[in-house]
């Protein structure tokens, strides 16, 4: 599977969950930046379902969870293996106009590629 397609898998799901009305996940009204102010960034490991930020909220915990088990589907359907990423981590950061998510795909061959986006799914310049 080239790497491209998987790391705009990946981004698809970042979109989703960006616009805090998510269709992939069945999940709506949750904003993955409610925890950011406080904690600097809040990252979400769709492998795992895990957050890593200081003191996530329950809304956000639920939000990973489901977006972790969304995922394996979202893969297939885009013709992807769930199987064929090491490494798929959404980071939440900024605040107001300056929110993006930044993108961190590494597959089973090795490659990584990181990248940020708006919260419309738009590549920013320089990453």
């Amino acid at each position: 599977m080239r790497h491209a397609i998987l790391h705009s898998i990946a981004q698809n799901m970042a979109t989703s969950l960006a616009g805090a009305h998510s269709p992939l996940t069945g999940m709506f009204g949750i904003d993955p930046w409610a925890d950011v102010p406080a904690a600097g960034d809040t990252v979400i490991d769709l492998l795992s379902g895990r957050v890593e930020s200081q003191d996530p909220s329950e809304d956000v915990l639920l939000l990973a969870r489901a977006a972790s088990c969304a995922f394996p589907d979202l893969c297939r359907r885009r013709g992807a293996d769930p199987g064929a990423f090491v490494v798929c981590r959404l980071r939440f950061l900024g605040t107001g106009a300056a929110r993006c998510v930044e993108v961190t795909v590494t597959d089973a061959a090795g490659r990584k590629s990181t990248r940020r986006y708006d919260p419309e799914g738009r590549h920013l310049p320089g990453r």
